[in-house]
């Protein structure tokens, strides 16, 4: 039987001051600190100032020494965290993209991996048209597995669409290549893609990712209006198994009128 999995240390602590143990080497103007692990038996603190905000230098304690010395202050994390990133989420759904945007960076401060705020702030760059600022998130996002798990579907999505509308061509297709590598891809996945190669001048590449769709959802309402898109404009698959694919569903889909 495999043993239990260690719970992943990760938060904002105070230290303890137990009689007769050793305090931290490090102080903490506001008195807490920024806690994150590095190794499964290795964390990494870092004092929080009095704005809450991780400054130097940090000190690393094994996870024994870590879990005598300091104490989880949840409350605090879900008030510097968890709540700026839903106020900055507010923010962004209502254009107020100076305010989401220093909300997103306040709560990027203390968790530099949260994947609502990376993305997040990547959509308001890409919505601002800062387009180095967003590459640089970008950058950051696609190393993160966590972004492409299934809870963090209509992120991933919403900002492979913000890539491709800013003609982030390259950057949008690296993304959902990603994205279908760690998730597996839903269908709308696919026809965005479908749609980033199109705008990319690689019709065939189109047709391919369009293809995926219509292999496993034919009736897909969006695969099939850009299949209607592309035949309008005289676009057809070269490959032989996915031209067969699109003549069936035009068949039972529209047939003899579909090309007119």
């Amino acid at each position: 039987m495999d043993a239990p999995k260690t719970a992943r240390i990760k938060g904002i602590y105070s230290a303890l001051t137990r009689e007769g143990q050793r305090r931290p080497l490090l102080d903490s103007p506001s008195g807490f600190f920024n806690a994150s692990e590095i190794s499964p038996e290795r964390i990494l603190v870092m004092p929080l100032n009095q704005d809450y905000v991780p400054v130097g230098p940090s000190q690393s304690f094994s996870r024994h020494e870590f879990l005598r010395a300091f104490r989880l202050e949840p409350e605090l994390w879900y008030k510097l965290v968890t709540q700026r990133v839903a106020r900055a989420d507010s923010y962004r759904r209502s254009e107020r993209y100076l305010e989401a945007r220093l909300e997103y960076k306040g709560a990027l401060a203390i968790d530099e991996e949260n994947i609502r705020a990376n993305f997040g702030l990547a959509l308001v760059y890409l919505a601002e048209r800062q387009l180095p600022q967003a590459r640089y998130v970008f950058a950051r996002l696609v190393t993160l597995d966590e972004a492409f798990q299934p809870e963090h579907k209509h992120l991933f999505n919403e900002f492979g669409i913000a890539l491709r509308k800013c003609a982030l061509y390259p950057e949008a297709l690296q993304f959902y290549a990603r994205a279908a590598q760690l998730s597996g891809g839903d269908a709308n996945l696919w026809v965005n893609m479908a749609r980033a190669h199109f705008e990319n001048n690689d019709a065939q590449a189109a047709c391919a990712a369009l293809a995926r769709t219509l292999g496993t959802e034919p009736d897909h309402p969006e695969a099939l209006a850009f299949l209607r898109f592309l035949l309008r404009r005289g676009i057809a698959p070269e490959d032989q198994a996915q031209a067969a694919l699109f003549r069936r569903i035009v068949s039972e889909e529209w047939g003899p009128a579909a090309r007119q």
